[in-house]
């Protein structure tokens, strides 16, 4: 879709462009505001108006007033429900609340900059040390300061969310940046300083802004300057690389901290198979199928050279289907496998659960090894009983019937229509079994006319057909 429209845009005449231009402005009081912003050449300080320092005193002076007891109190002599918790989060945030509004205001009247100067008052309440205000009635966990920068660590993210669809100028951009890194800064030459500013909490943020080639090189000159090369602002560096088409800053960014976020471990395989680098691509794989093989096996199967890589491929074939319970790629495997490595495979897949009961029969019916299905069966509880009699009731047709016998006994002594109609799904399982019918048939009768008579066991052998 973004292709298409790229190359409509390119087709279409200047005039064409204007006309639309001018009827979204015409229709939009929101995007008249953005586009007067965007268009009107002012220096930095005329546009922004909101003093951070402030704002964040303001905020800070009103949070240490928070009373705890005396909330408590108010609530005790009110009608207060006591089921309902007291949340101290809500207390951060009713406070802060009409602080993000004017953000929120800002935004709707074109002002970036102030809304993000307003966004880092708030933010910058986490790099504070809050004193410890009383709190007997543990309503802020693990405290009061580190509750609060919980909450405020997030303001960031939510503004990145607010500026989709805003309209920004190269310049606006760039000023943003400026400011954010002249605050990191700011607070990281301050010895005095305990806490500082988290870049990774403005990764969003930043790849929100950082959208074009320009905008790109000049982060880029930043955080040469301030040397700002770590994990915090990965996704960011990968951002500017793919910007500017620059593959070595891409490689060399992935290939330091792909074994510290799964994310950037995915990006570098995805990198190598563009870059068609095999032998690359598979030293990487093996480090990653090693340390979390749920998230990459599949992509890795997908992907590998598995003639040259053969012994990795079976590897991470055996992980996906070890995680997935694929017959699809049990298929693809049990091909690079002896008979007695397939056993030995499948006798791992076990653990007790429904979908590894379901796959373990399904790929010895496929190895045809019908006898493990009827030891297997033997020792089912009664859940998993159907899943390994289905299969092997043609073969096996006296054992299984004898099992199914056994096991209705059982349940039709334990009484109630659930154990009913456990047994009369195992007893359909008989149905169309030749060798069988008289037998069943006898058995079937003795269910029926059982003393006293359990009118919900006929009504089950009725609804499962085998009364007819």
């Amino acid at each position: 879709m973004e292709n298409n429209f790229k190359e409509r845009y390119k087709k279409i005449e200047k005039s064409k462009k204007l006309s639309f231009l001018k009827q979204l402005l015409e229709k939009d009081n929101t995007l008249q505001e953005q586009f007067l912003a965007f268009t009107k050449e002012r220096i930095f300080d005329e546009i922004t108006g909101v003093d951070i320092a402030d704002i964040r005193t303001r905020i800070y002076n009103e949070l240490v007033e928070i009373d705890i007891g005396a909330i408590f109190e108010e609530r005790a002599n009110s009608f207060y429900d006591y089921d309902d918790e007291m949340d101290g989060d809500e207390f951060i945030k009713e406070l802060i609340d009409p602080y993000y509004k004017e953000v929120l205001d800002y935004l709707q009247k074109g002002n970036i900059i102030d809304a993000f100067r307003q966004t880092l008052a708030i933010y910058e309440l986490s790099t504070l040390d809050i004193p410890k205000i009383s709190d007997e009635y543990c309503f802020f966990g693990d405290g009061f300061d580190l509750a609060v920068d919980d909450f405020v660590s997030v303001y960031p993210n939510k503004l990145s969310t607010e500026l989709t669809g805003k309209v920004l100028s190269v310049e606006a951009k760039k000023e943003l940046l400026s400011l954010l890194f002249e605050r990191y800064d700011l607070f990281e030459r301050d010895e005095l300083l305990e806490y500082k500013y988290k870049l990774n909490h403005f990764q969003s943020l930043i790849i929100a802004i950082v959208d074009e080639k320009e905008v790109a090189t000049y982060l880029l000159d930043i955080l040469e300057e301030y040397n700002l090369y770590s994990i915090s602002l990965a996704f960011v560096l990968l951002q500017i690389a793919t910007l500017l088409k620059d593959d070595q800053l891409f490689l060399k960014v992935a290939n330091e901290f792909y074994l510290e976020n799964e994310e950037i471990g995915y990006k570098l395989l995805e990198k190598y198979v563009e870059r068609e680098e095999k032998s690359k691509f598979a030293t990487v794989a093996e480090e990653l199928l090693e340390k979390i093989p749920r998230k990459y096996s599949l992509y890795i199967v997908e992907n590998l050279d598995n003639e040259v890589y053969k012994t990795l491929y079976i590897k991470a074939l055996k992980a996906y289907v070890d995680i997935e319970y694929s017959m699809k790629h049990y298929k693809i495997l049990r091909e690079y496998l002896t008979k007695s490595e397939r056993l030995e495979f499948i006798d791992a897949s076990q653990d007790g659960y429904s979908a590894s009961t379901s796959f373990y029969i399904n790929v010895l019916e496929l190895e045809k090894e019908y006898e493990m299905i009827l030891n297997f069966a033997k020792t089912s509880d009664i859940y998993e009983l159907p899943k390994g009699l289905k299969p092997i009731v043609s073969i096996y047709p006296d054992e299984v019937f004898e099992i199914i016998r056994t096991n209705c006994d059982e349940l039709v002594e334990e009484r109630g229509r659930g154990s009913y109609a456990r047994a009369s799904g195992l007893l359909s399982l008989m149905l169309g079994v030749k060798e069988k019918e008289e037998e069943l048939k006898l058995y079937v009768n003795k269910l029926y006319n059982h003393k006293p008579v359990l009118r919900a066991l006929r009504d089950e052998l009725k609804r499962h057909g085998m009364l007819g």
